[in-house]
């Protein structure tokens, strides 16, 4: 009679099936959907409370019987009930038999056309479907729309004359034709520049089907292929910067006595980016991009001979390598790129360009490139798929089947889903933690107790880390699991990744807010934005695609 939620119900009922006296051969049958259906309706009936255990069992035994002889009704209730298009498909396809559905021709498509299919009927749920004879009608008629659509898109295709051509059929009709266009608008222009020179070369395409499946594969080998490292300069030294920081509570536990303050060594040496970041990275750069406007010289120092000016944007690939020769100005040290344009050869700073750099195959298994990765830009997507949270996610507790919501959530407030889902794991324990499996809240000001859930530790102050956590949680209307990872992602992303002052879209820039320092830093742990990396590191190597650009802070001298 205290359950607050049907999941907390269902918990109740199996976990007590013995003193309860509950005959549960029937309610086994059920889809894990449907006992958790069942629970929600048994909680409908309970009111004001069961007077005793023969009511509490009278009613399991009769919504259970209902469900058992209704498995149509399940279905769709639960059809009704999916967030998104990708969890729909997954009930339509598995339950194909007993919806009655005819999936002859949709069985004939591959996976991208189908996905387009199933987002049409998911677009026209509205309030929900009313039987299963609409949504069986609504199936059909999108399958007969996108059947007619196909040959005339795909007649477009294998007409077009140029790249040129494909690139803006692509614009108007990629999405719909299901193009990876978010992934491919991620390139930088020369590499979507040779996406579009083979997929032309590939011309004509059999099917719409085969040139999803040549366009996505060739976007996320484009993707994982090569990595950018941009550079922030900041109008301050090193050290005016760990004079601040030494003044903002910094906190470390290297002591093995707890929580301390560091010494000022240690705060630099967390600081100080040249100690996560080789130098010699610059020798794996294949192609630069001017980040501001440059001064290309006839030697690698700023005392060389201003040969012509290179345009921002503008991008070029790096011929030789070479640091810069004593006497260039502060802030033009390291290495210095050799490029070509319209036929003069000269020198340009590699700390004004975008680095377009091509990293071994398996660069990432060296334990070494863990350290960039709190440099790395938390705001956009990051080329991983639905299925590959799923694996990443796949035995974390609560966080387990939870993919579709961060996918969603990152999608919502732009930021990188590996970064979220990480930051998640890392707040609960792997989803363990008492704030991610939910808390009884009573707020005692006349609203109604609930279960809250809090996925990324905010507002659990240290004072009382589960009640205040708890409490945020319930002003927030975070009653589920997909609730707060929403909600989370929402507040990462007003408050530091996509905020509109701090911009704060790197692990170091969170903790270190270099652009205002001392003030609205995510964590007082001298070690956070490295430790952060952990998870990152682990799960960019199970991913098969991957969006890497690097932001590496640059300060006076």
């Amino acid at each position: 009679n205290a359950a607050a939620s049907a999941p907390t119900l269902r918990e109740a009922i199996e976990r007590h099936v013995s003193a309860l006296e509950l005959n549960m051969d029937k309610y086994r049958e059920l889809s894990d959907y449907g006992k958790g259906l069942a629970a929600a309706n048994i909680l409908q009936r309970r009111g004001d409370g069961f007077a005793n255990g023969e009511a509490l069992r009278t009613a399991f035994s009769e919504e259970v019987q209902w469900l058992t002889d209704n498995p149509q009704l399940i279905i769709l209730h639960e059809a009704n009930s999916v967030a998104n298009a990708t969890a729909l498909r997954l009930v339509l396809e598995e339950h194909a038999l007993i919806l009655e559905l005819d999936l002859g021709q949709y069985n004939v498509l591959g996976s991208s056309s189908k996905t387009l299919v199933v987002q049409a009927v998911f677009a026209r749920r509205g309030a929900g479907y009313a039987n299963i004879q609409i949504l069986a009608a609504i199936l059909a008629e999108e399958m007969a729309n996108f059947l007619s659509q196909i040959d005339q898109v795909l007649m477009l295709v294998n007409l077009a004359e140029s790249p040129q051509d494909l690139e803006g059929l692509f614009a108007q009709h990629g999405k719909g034709m299901g193009l990876e266009m978010d992934a491919y608008n991620l390139l930088i222009r020369s590499r979507q520049l040779a996406l579009l020179e083979g997929i032309f070369a590939g011309i004509p395409y059999a099917s719409l089907d085969e040139l999803a499946e040549t366009f996505n594969e060739a976007v996320g080998a484009m993707l994982t292929s090569y990595s950018v490292i941009t550079f922030s300069h900041y109008d301050m030294t090193l050290k005016n910067m760990v004079d601040i920081q030494m003044t903002a509570n910094p906190q470390w536990d290297g002591t093995g006595k707890g929580w301390t303050s560091p010494p000022r060594e240690e705060v630099q040496n967390y600081v100080d980016p040249t100690k996560f970041v080789p130098e010699e990275l610059a020798l794996q750069v294949m192609e630069i991009v001017a980040a501001t406007t440059l001064r290309m010289r006839a030697q690698p120092t700023t005392q060389g001979e201003h040969l012509l000016t290179v345009n921002v944007g503008e991008s070029f690939s790096v011929e030789e390598y070479h640091k810069g020769i004593d006497g260039t100005e502060p802030g033009t040290e390291g290495y210095w790129f050799k490029i070509t344009q319209e036929s003069i050869s000269g020198w340009v700073c590699g700390k004004y360009a975008d680095w377009v750099f091509e990293p071994e195959p398996d660069w990432l298994e060296n334990v070494d490139s863990r350290n960039i990765l709190q440099f790395l830009t938390l705001s956009g997507p990051s080329g991983v798929t639905v299925n590959d949270l799923k694996e990443i996610l796949q035995g974390a507790g609560i966080l387990d089947g939870t993919e579709a919501a961060f996918y969603l959530a990152s999608q919502q407030h732009g930021i990188n889903e590996i970064f979220l889902t990480s930051l998640a794991l890392h707040e609960t324990g792997r989803g363990t933690s008492t704030l991610a499996r939910g808390i009884l809240f009573d707020p005692q000001d006349g609203r109604k107790a609930k279960i809250v859930y809090n996925m990324f530790g905010i507002g659990a102050r240290d004072s009382n880390p589960d009640h205040l956590g708890a409490q945020y949680a319930y002003n927030q209307g975070w009653f589920s699991p997909e609730e707060a990872i929403i909600g989370g992602a929402k507040f990462a992303g007003e408050t530091y990744v996509n905020h509109a002052t701090y911009r704060q879209d790197t692990l170091y820039k969170m903790r270190w807010n270099p652009q205002t320092p001392g003030i609205h830093q995510y964590a007082t742990d001298i070690g956070w934005a490295f430790k952060q990396t952990s998870y990152i590191h682990q799960f960019y190597r199970q991913v098969s695609t991957r969006n890497l650009k690097f932001d590496i802070p640059v300060y006076l001298n």
